[in-house]
């Protein structure tokens, strides 16, 4: 049974904006999650076949670099010139001109789809 999940950033003000935010989360029906802290990276690590974020609370979290194909395909050189962005909440690499929000790393690539809010 498959199920739609929806993630949307809003800040106190009603725009997305970086650290503290509301969360909202749908499955068949919309629901809202309300979170003091958005998870924020510490550090990353680039290996041949994934990227790993080392998170503030303690986890690591792991993902195949065949997600970021512009990621997979640079030079070691490149890959190892990131810098947290946020507070943490995105990596940057220059060289590369790609950014990745730590949330986005939480949901495969082809699972994402738009969907239309529903208020």
């Amino acid at each position: 049974m498959g199920r739609d999940v929806g993630i949307e950033c809003i800040g106190r003000e009603g725009r997305s904006e970086a650290g503290r935010g509301q969360v909202s989360a749908w499955r068949r029906e919309y629901t809202r999650v309300w979170v003091d802290e958005l998870p924020e990276a510490r550090g990353v690590a680039v290996t041949k076949r994934t990227l790993v974020v080392a998170l503030a609370d303690g986890r690591r979290l792991s993902v195949p670099l065949d997600w970021f194909p512009i990621l997979r395909d640079a030079s070691r050189e490149s890959r190892r010139r990131w810098e947290l962005v946020g507070n943490g909440l995105g990596i940057h690499w220059e060289d590369l001109g790609l950014d990745l929000f730590i949330l986005d790393l939480l949901v495969p690539p082809g699972t994402r789809r738009e969907r239309p809010r529903p208020y």
